[in-house]
């Protein structure tokens, strides 16, 4: 469920695509195993929790120059600066190490890492605002209901083409 509503706020800003500088659904998986690797034990099964931590870690605290991810072993992070083929045609890019493939980073093309950062800070913000009365639902902040609309109507007619 996590995974799904940060492809939806992804679709949202447009960053869902990595053609065109977004973020792949494995290293968004990644990512949200990383943010999970970082909680307590105890707040690890808690999505509101993970969903807080995740958008403020990639919002306001990682470092995407000079850190790297691993979710390896638990979960650690690593100097980019010393890796020898890190790729710095993009210095502003999330670099992951492949859980699968040693010496393979995800990410790295995505170049539309300073929007993801400015989009996960301006999420954490508006969800750590005080709630209004009227307001329905705090994710409804950070993810409209048209979006969800519309992601169920593309959904609805993939189905219909293939099983039809």
């Amino acid at each position: 469920m996590l995974l799904m509503f940060i492809k939806f706020f992804l679709r949202e800003h447009k960053l869902d695509s990595p053609f065109t500088g977004g973020i792949s659904s494995n290293t968004v998986i990644q990512l949200i195993l990383f943010t999970i690797q970082l909680l307590d034990k105890s707040e690890r099964l808690n999505c509101g929790k993970i969903l807080l931590k995740f958008f403020l870690y990639y919002g306001e605290i990682f470092n995407y120059i000079t850190t790297g991810i691993s979710t390896r072993d638990g979960g650690r992070t690593f100097e980019r600066l010393r890796l020898s083929h890190a790729s710095w045609t993009t210095p502003i890019s999330i670099s992951i190490e492949d859980p699968q493939i040693p010496g393979n980073f995800l990410g790295e093309n995505a170049f539309n890492t300073p929007v993801f950062r400015m989009k996960c800070s301006d999420a954490y913000l508006k969800l750590i605002m005080n709630k209004s009365f009227y307001e329905q639902s705090l994710l409804n902040r950070i993810v409209s209901y048209k979006t969800l609309g519309e992601m169920n109507n593309f959904r609805m007619s993939v189905i219909d083409k293939f099983i039809s």
